[in-house]
């Protein structure tokens, strides 16, 4: 069977964090050679800054222009791309680069999130969908949508799919693309994980980074002018629930975050860095405000406290309440909140089963790592396949 070159398409700085996602050393043991394209000057300019450093060893390829991209495709003819970038309209360029050379090419829609419409009357929903209307949303809409009907990018050969619910995020599709089930990438480190749980007597925060994540500045958002009272308000609260419990908090760092930058603020609690999934097994209970690693907290039944603050209202309390709807839980407001009150304890484990259905696996994908069902599905099937048909 011929054996396909493999590039992955970023805008990212590809991590030691990302070749163990990405399941390079699964595709190294099946005998494919990986290359990495970072067009982040292509498709996002401004984090330039970002793509210089590079921690793994992986041949990437720096790629600054449309030109240089083209050049690089036909260089690497016959190879199978998986983008990383989904389908927005900054991308379609390089999306039809590879349709004009007749590459085999696909995305990867694994991690849904649950979205929240906050009222079901018709006449309100129109006005929030009137008041996201601009000129330049409805030019980039009609660009993008010429791009498709005008078949200057071809239609994904695959998609690599998680919850029943990613289907609904996906584009650029047609009869012949290959829907690849798998599950979350949160999964795939489920999976290699003990049955053992200890259940010990602490919290964990799922740490988002909030008021430094990086990728704020892709929407010219700053959002560290929030910083002293977003701190100051989870220390207030996390002091409470320490008193009230019992229990320590432990801070489930965010992986692009670095504490030793900023201070100590979190007032010398205890914070760890990539061990996210045992620490959240481990626990009595979970806090976020709609961290992605709450997969974890269902798929290890914990208890999950949502929290928001006004400071995240406009930003971010859109996606807190979407993913506490989900998973039929409230939202604890931090400046009316009284400490007194009742914290429900007791998660709805047929409520965390429908969700996982929807977000994390269906149940008809496999127990196996992602990257392992795609190479059987995709790689394997395929390129037998074409064997044969030649």
């Amino acid at each position: 069977m011929e054996i396909p070159h493999i590039i992955f398409l970023t805008y990212s700085n590809f991590s030691e964090r990302d070749y163990i996602r990405y399941g390079i050393e699964i595709f190294k043991d099946n005998r494919y050679n990986i290359t990495i394209f970072n067009v982040a000057e292509i498709v996002i300019p401004m984090r330039r800054e970002n793509i210089e450093n590079n921690n793994v060893s992986l041949h990437v390829e720096h790629i600054d222009s449309l030109e240089n991209f083209s050049d690089l495709v036909q260089q690497h003819s016959g190879s199978v791309y998986i983008s990383l970038m989904g389908f927005s309209l900054g991308i379609l360029p390089l999306y039809r680069i590879l349709s004009q050379n007749k590459c085999k090419y696909g995305a990867i829609y694994t991690n849904a999130i649950p979205l929240l419409h906050k009222s079901n009357n018709y006449f309100i929903k129109t006005i929030n969908r009137f008041k996201l209307f601009t000129f330049k949303r409805l030019y980039y809409h009609i660009k993008k949508q010429l791009y498709i009907k005008s078949s200057l990018t071809r239609a994904f050969d695959f998609v690599i799919v998680g919850g029943e619910k990613s289907l609904l995020n996906i584009e650029n599709i047609n009869h012949k693309t290959m829907v690849v089930f798998t599950h979350t990438m949160d999964y795939d480190l489920f999976l290699n994980s003990s049955s053992y749980i200890a259940n010990e007597d602490y919290f964990v925060f799922l740490d988002e980074y909030t008021p430094y994540h990086p990728d704020w500045g892709l929407f010219n958002i700053d959002n560290s002018k929030i910083a002293d009272s977003y701190y100051g308000k989870m220390n207030s609260f996390f002091e409470k629930l320490e008193k009230k419990y019992h229990k320590k908090i432990i801070i489930c760092a965010h992986p692009r975050a670095d504490y030793t930058k900023i201070g100590d603020v979190w007032k010398g609690r205890e914070i760890v860095y990539s061990q996210t999934l045992s620490y959240v097994k481990n626990a009595f209970a979970c806090i976020t405000h709609a961290s992605t690693s709450t997969n974890f907290a269902v798929l290890f039944k914990k208890p999950v406290i949502f929290v928001t603050m006004y400071e995240l209202k406009d930003i971010y309390d859109h996606y807190i309440y979407a993913v506490a709807k989900a998973l039929n839980s409230d939202v604890l407001q931090l400046e009316t909140f009284n400490i007194d009150n009742n914290i429900v304890m007791n998660p709805d484990l047929s409520v965390y089963y429908e969700y996982k259905i929807a977000y994390i696996k269906t149940i008809s994908s496999e127990e196996k790592y992602i990257w392992d069902i795609f190479i059987d599905k995709y790689l394997k099937e395929k390129y037998a396949e074409k064997q044969i048909n030649e």
